[in-house]
């Protein structure tokens, strides 16, 4: 365990924007994400993330995204529908797969050494995704939850930056790369230019 106390301001943004993005990633989105994405706890989140040179262009994307949407139901169904189509293979070839080991063997397969490497980390570190959750250990959501939780261990941020180095970064080029080609609502490619963003910041910050 480790003692909130030692984290930083920085850390504390980092693991919960990490945090932020599984969850966007990780399940479709609900009223009650755009409320607090556009008025709440998220959306101060992104406007403290918008002070960041790095960040900035991708956070400005993000919340103009956020301010034209309503909240009914009828856009939380196209949300969910478009969600369906990028990552649960609704789009066929039209999609953008949330998985490590798609990108690592150029959009061929979903088997890849990179899954139990990924595995063999979670165990190291005693972390591994939700009990709940069903999808396999290379999962966007699931590497992006361990992510936020290494970024509040004071100690394992060279660890966070070997991961992001190793599993994250060519992923987020070739992810956010389909989800311009295939999001033409534009909110999952505003999201995943902001992971792009965010990864490139923390490979030249942390050490």
């Amino acid at each position: 365990m480790y003692d909130l106390t030692d984290i930083t301001t920085e850390n504390l943004s980092r693991a919960a924007t990490y945090r932020f993005l599984a969850g966007v990633f990780g399940t479709e989105v609900d009223t009650a994400f755009l409320q607090s994405a556009t008025s709440g706890e998220l959306r101060q989140l992104l406007d403290d993330l918008q002070c960041e040179v790095d960040l900035k262009d991708a956070v400005d994307l993000l919340k103009f995204n956020l301010d034209q949407r309503s909240h009914d139901a009828s856009a939380i169904m196209d949300l969910r529908v478009i969600f369906s189509s990028l990552f649960l293979g609704a789009g066929g070839r039209k999609s953008a797969p949330p998985y490590a080991s798609y990108y690592a063997t150029e959009k061929t397969s979903l088997s890849h050494a990179c899954v139990a490497e990924i595995e063999t980390t979670y165990r190291k570190h005693q972390l591994a995704p939700h009990q709940n959750f069903s999808e396999p250990a290379d999962h966007i959501a699931a590497m992006l939850s361990f992510c936020s939780e290494l970024a509040l261990q004071p100690t394992q941020q060279a660890e966070l930056k070997a991961f992001l180095q190793t599993h994250l970064k060519t992923f987020s080029q070739g992810f956010s790369e389909d989800c311009s080609s295939y999001d033409n609502d534009g909110f999952y490619l505003a999201c995943a230019n902001l992971l792009r963003a965010l990864i490139e910041r923390d490979l030249s910050t942390l050490h």
